[in-house]
């Protein structure tokens, strides 16, 4: 018994010392627990820090004010909710199926936008925040193209009269100009989307992120679900940045920038979550602790790293984990 006892306490302790010297994934809050967390976003001015917010394909736009420890649920809870975007007071929710709804009061009542489409479908929103306060918004619609909205997404106009391009999935705005990815090829357009020029050397993106360029302006990162990694842009022409990524479905990318001026990257696979700390020369693994690889969504804060799965609801991990140790020079 006694030898049972002391094997149960030590397996007790390795247990304990393996939790703390392998930093791991922390499944967050029971009511996301099983969601398919297709989109989440911060907040980017909150009174009490960094607010949350997720979009659940199944149901309902949730938010945390706890560093994602509790959840609640702000409505919209039997729509299909794959994209949003957060200013302020303001939230938009992009639907699979039931169009755009708007809140200006930061979730507490919703209503739909006026917008006309032929399927109402919103896989994707880009946000141009004025000096002045205003906000212009573009979303890309999953047939119908990009539309733009400047009184925070509640009336939507095409951009253009040949709704081009389609079947879009992800938008990004870098410097002056305006990206879309689509089931195909990659779009950019100066001109807020009323002409558009194809991007040459990747396809099928998913997902972006835009860091600060070393050399001024901003770096934007892509990444393809049809095998073939992340990217980084050139504008028209696109370098391969897949070096350790053993997955190279990316159905979502996230960065942060750290106080000596680098950005750390981040890419959700269907394999699990990678980071990149230079630039998306090296891919590192990093799913210790994950139960579900399949990661369609990203948020990362200035304290922690926020993914959403397929299934699985929504896990966290420290900022500090993926920063770089600082050797101590003798």
């Amino acid at each position: 018994m006694k030898t049972f006892r002391l094997l149960t306490y030590s397996f007790f302790c390795l247990c304990i010392f393996l939790s703390t010297a392998y930093p791991q994934w922390l499944q967050l809050g029971s009511r996301l627990r099983y969601q398919h967390v297709y989109a989440m976003t911060k907040s980017r001015d909150s009174t009490n820090g960094t607010d949350i917010f997720a979009g659940c394909s199944g149901g309902g736009v949730f938010s945390s004010t706890d560093n994602g420890s509790h959840w609640t649920l702000l409505g919209l809870n039997d729509i299909d909710v794959v994209s949003l975007a957060v200013f302020g007071s303001h939230i938009v929710a992009g639907t699979n199926g039931s169009g755009i709804y708007v809140s200006g009061d930061k979730g507490k009542t919703w209503k739909q936008a006026e917008i006309s489409l032929a399927r109402p479908n919103i896989f994707a929103f880009a946000v141009i925040p004025g000096s002045d306060g205003s906000v212009m918004m573009y979303a890309g619609t999953y047939y119908d193209g990009v539309y733009c909205s400047t009184d925070f997404g509640s009336h939507w106009v095409s951009t253009n009269a040949e709704k081009y391009p389609q079947e879009i999935w992800c938008l990004a705005s870098r410097d002056s100009y305006l990206y879309a990815g689509t089931i195909g090829p990659v779009y950019f357009s100066s001109d807020g989307g009323k002409q558009w020029k194809e991007a040459k050397g990747v396809r099928d993106v998913h997902a972006f992120t835009v860091c600060p360029a070393r050399g001024g302006g901003h770096d934007l990162f892509a990444g393809s679900i049809i095998g073939t990694g992340a990217w980084l842009s050139g504008n028209d022409v696109w370098e391969h940045i897949s070096s350790g990524l053993k997955n190279l479905y990316v159905w979502s990318l996230g960065s942060t920038l750290e106080k000596n001026g680098k950005s750390i990257l981040f890419a959700g696979t269907e394999g699990g979550v990678y980071y990149s700390p230079n630039g998306g020369k090296k891919w590192t693994p990093a799913s210790g602790g994950l139960t579900n690889m399949n990661i369609r969504s990203i948020a990362v804060t200035d304290k922690y790293v926020f993914v959403g799965t397929w299934g699985d609801g929504v896990w966290r991990r420290s900022l500090s984990d993926f920063r770089p140790v600082r050797r101590r020079s003798r």
